[in-house]
C-alpha cells in the first residue's frame, strides 16, 4: 500500500479544524502522511493542530510563527513529503471519505495522476456540482497536451468571443486550477522541480497545476465529486476580490508568470500561447510531435 501525503496550509482556521480532522480520521485509506502547516495564524490554530498531532502519529505539524503565504506553506510541506502520491486540501473545504482510495485504485505507476470532479457548497447549504470537462477516463502524454491542458490553462480570445456571442458559457469546458482538484505524483513534482510561486498574489495554483499537467505521463479521471469547495465568509479570495488595485496588480503578475511558463514550455516543444491569447488548440513543434508519435 503506497504512502500518500496530504498537505494542508492553515491561516486562522480554528473554526474549521475540528471538522477537518474528523474528515481526515474518516478517510478509509490509512497509510497517510498528513502535513499541516500553520502559516503564522493569530488565533488558536497552533494549539488545536498540536493537540491532534499528539493523538495521531500520521500528522506532521509545521508551526510557522510568521505569515509567509500559502505558496510558502505548501512548499515547506513538499520538502517533507514522503508519499508516492500527494493531495492538497484546504482546511475549510470538505471531501469524500473515499477520495484517497478511489484515486489510488486508478493508478498503475508512481508517475500517474488522477483528476476528479468537484462541487461548490454555497452559503445557503445548496450544492452545485461542477460539469466535468473531461470526456475520457484516461489520457496519455500527447492527449494531455491536446485535450486536458486547454481546459486548464486559461481563456483564449476564441473562448471569449464565443461567450460574448452567447454560444458558450464563460467557464464552459474549463477546469479550476486549485491544487485540490487532483492527486499528484511526487516523483514528477521533484524530477521537474515544480513548486508554488511565492511572488504571486493570485494564480500561484494556475502556474503550479499547468506546469505539472504539461509534463504529466498519464492522467486518469473520475467523474464524481470527491471534493467540495465551501464559499466561506472572510476567505482570502473574497478579500482579494474586494480590493480592486490589489486585484489588478495580482492579475498583471499572473500574466507575466504565464508568459514565463509559456516560454519554459516552448523550450520543451509546446506552444501554449494560443490557449490564453488567441486560439483554442495547442500548436506542437513538428520535431516534438514526430518524436512523440515515433
Amino acid at each position: 500500500m503506497d504512502l500518500v501525503t496530504i498537505i494542508t496550509p492553515v491561516y486562522n482556521g480554528e473554526k474549521y479544524l475540528q471538522r477537518y480532522f474528523a474528515q481526515i480520521n474518516a478517510i478509509g485509506y490509512k497509510n497517510l502522511q498528513i502535513i499541516v502547516v500553520n502559516d503564522g495564524s493569530k488565533d488558536e490554530t497552533s494549539e488545536i493542530v498540536q493537540k491532534y498531532a499528539e493523538e495521531d502519529s500520521r500528522i506532521e505539524f509545521i508551526d510557522k510563527k510568521v505569515n509567509e503565504g500559502v505558496s510558502s506553506a505548501r512548499n515547506d510541506a513538499l520538502k517533507r513529503a514522503k508519499g508516492t502520491f500527494c493531495f492538497f486540501f484546504d482546511c475549510d473545504d470538505t471531501f469524500d471519505a473515499q477520495i484517497v482510495e478511489k484515486c489510488v485504485a486508478k493508478v498503475k505507476s508512481d508517475t500517474d495522476t488522477v483528476c476528479y470532479n468537484y462541487a461548490s457548497v454555497r452559503r445557503n447549504g445548496s450544492v452545485a456540482e461542477h460539469k466535468f470537462s473531461y470526456l475520457k477516463r484516461q489520457y496519455n502524454k500527447k492527449e494531455i497536451l491536446e485535450q486536458v491542458l486547454p481546459n486548464s490553462f486559461g481563456t483564449s480570445i476564441a473562448d471569449l468571443k464565443g461567450y460574448l456571442s452567447g454560444k458558450r458559457g464563460m467557464r464552459q469546458g474549463k477546469e479550476l486550477n486549485g491544487p485540490w482538484r487532483m492527486m499528484y505524483s511526487l516523483k514528477i513534482i521533484r524530477e521537474e522541480n515544480i513548486f508554488f510561486r511565492k511572488d504571486l498574489r493570485v494564480g500561484e495554483d494556475t502556474i503550479f497545476t499547468n506546469k505539472y499537467l504539461a509534463v504529466a505521463d498519464v492522467i486518469y479521471t473520475i467523474d464524481e465529486p470527491l471534493y467540495y469547495l465551501h464559499n466561506n465568509d472572510g476567505s482570502a479570495i473574497e478579500a482579494y476580490n474586494l480590493d480592486v488595485n490589489r486585484m489588478i496588480s495580482g492579475k498583471l503578475q499572473l500574466i507575466r508568470a504565464k508568459d514565463e511558463l509559456s516560454n519554459e514550455l516552448q523550450q520543451m516543444g509546446m506552444d501554449t500561447y494560443e490557449l490564453w491569447g488567441g486560439g483554442v488548440h495547442t500548436f506542437f513543434r513538428s520535431n516534438w510531435l514526430c518524436s512523440s508519435e515515433g
